[in-house]
């Protein structure tokens, strides 16, 4: 079998690499990168306000020493998500049987959103690749708990709780299982999860000494169902599930297929794989509860435990008497799946990179923003060389927009000329079309452009 998963490695590697610029940097990309960039203090009290721990952050800035190019700034998460692949055989392996463990890793290879999230420069992926690391180094320790085996889980557990505050949720089910089984004595597991705690509360009490941006997080209504369908279709990031309904009918005909089929084997799956299905249920159930009441419940932040989703789908195919049957047309509508996102321009999202190239003609132009979509992005791309205003609202946290910029600006009055940048996509409607009459009564149209939604204006005073 080692052969074969060098091999699907090797695959994945490739439709990684390939999808690498599938889009463009977008506001997720950006907000890492202007991070990132910082010193490290100023880093530390930016991401404070943040609602994500600082240590994928701390990766890309001393990786920014190296280049600031948004392909190479991609390549980390590609390779978390390949280093992900022989750890979900292992684990399915393990709890379950080589068959499931075999297609669980062909599933994550071909998955979208897998896919997606590899080609982004976030830390979702790391978070992934942490969050089953720690679910099989769990599974390692034995009931002598061998010093050596919880050093190594508990370096795991604490490096995921500075990455992503979701890979907390994993000790909800393992203490469910360890006071179930009886494995070691809930005294001495007790003792075990208290380190990594430890470690993380000199963080929880500097963080919660500054205001937070609100999460961007749907209720439980949306969230739920946008998490059990993202592994087949993806549609977290920079193009979502609500706009996949302008799609071709062709198209929304084979997502809709490859999310029902995707879904029955899921549920088929939770009644056969055992302990990892009841890991990923108590999360799902525990977050949407939560979910119901506070903002807390991101499908996309949900997404690093596709790995077990994609296991407990393995276990439904491999409980099927028709698996053999099957598997290669799922594979097929699957892997298609990902060959139209990766190559359709729609899946691209805001074309920011083609708004940046036709603001940066001149650079003694200031850019005026209506929507964070195009600020932060156009900050990247004009390698901050040209001066970016945001006219309307940031909702980010000011402790953040102290560091990184974006204060909502008005524009000069001593400014003769200036680019519009325009999209209805965030801001408050009311007060982007106030400001925007404001400016068209101000000033005249001299050139026009429309990228898809975003409409790009060079302005010159009456």
């Amino acid at each position: 079998m080692n052969l074969k998963l060098a091999a699907i490695i090797f695959f994945a590697a490739i439709i990684r690499i390939s999808a690498l610029d599938s889009h463009d940097f977008w506001f997720d990309e950006a907000f890492t990168y202007h991070v990132a960039k910082l010193p490290l203090r100023e880093l530390i009290q930016s991401i404070s306000a943040d609602n994500n721990p600082p240590f994928y952050y701390l990766i890309m800035h001393y990786l920014l020493k190296i280049g600031s190019d948004e392909i190479f700034l991609r390549i980390p998460s590609v390779a978390f998500s390949l280093a992900t692949i022989p750890i979900i055989f292992i684990l399915a392996k393990k709890l379950i049987n080589t068959h499931v463990a075999k297609l669980s890793v062909l599933l994550f290879t071909i998955s979208p959103l897998s896919i997606y999230l590899s080609t982004e420069s976030r830390l979702h992926s790391l978070a992934l690749l942490l969050a089953v690391a720690v679910t099989l180094s769990f599974f390692h320790l034995p009931k002598n708990l061998n010093p050596m085996k919880v050093i190594i889980f508990v370096i795991l557990l604490t490096i995921g709780f500075y990455t992503q505050y979701y890979i907390a949720l994993l000790l909800i089910p393992f203490t469910l299982i360890v006071l179930k089984t009886k494995r070691f004595k809930t005294k001495k597991w007790l003792v075990i999860i208290s380190i990594p705690a430890l470690f993380m509360l000199p963080w929880i009490l500097y963080s919660v000494q500054t205001s937070h941006a609100n999460c961007w997080c749907p209720n439980t209504f949306l969230s739920l169902p946008a998490s059990l369908v993202a592994p087949a279709v993806a549609g977290v990031g920079i193009v979502t599930m609500r706009n996949f309904i302008s799609l071709p009918f062709p198209i929304l005909v084979l997502f809709s297929t490859i999310s029902v089929v995707m879904l029955l084997l899921f549920l088929k799956g939770l009644l056969k794989g055992g302990e990892i299905s009841k890991i990923y249920l108590i999360m799902l159930i525990i977050i949407s509860s939560i979910g119901l009441f506070l903002p807390v419940f991101s499908p996309k932040g949900f997404s690093i435990f596709i790995p077990l989703y994609l296991i407990i789908v393995a276990t439904g195919i491999d409980s099927l008497k028709t698996k053999r049957v099957l598997v290669p047309p799922l594979v097929i509508l699957l892997g298609f799946t990902s060959v139209v996102q990766i190559n359709n321009p729609f899946f691209r999202g805001e074309r920011l990179k083609e708004m940046a190239n036709i603001v940066s003609n001149d650079q003694n132009i200031p850019v005026g923003h209506t929507s964070l979509v195009t600020f932060y992005s156009s900050n990247f791309y004009t390698s901050q060389k040209q001066k970016n205003i945001l006219i309307t609202t940031n909702y980010l946290s000011p402790t953040t927009v102290k560091y990184i910029g974006g204060k909502k600006e008005k524009v000069n009055q001593s400014i003769d000329k200036i680019w519009l940048v325009d999209t209805i996509k965030w801001p408050n409607d009311i007060e982007r079309q106030s400001i925007v009459d404001t400016l068209y009564r101000e000033y005249q149209i001299k050139m026009n452009y429309q990228i898809d939604n975003i409409f790009v204006s060079l302005l010159e005073r009456k």
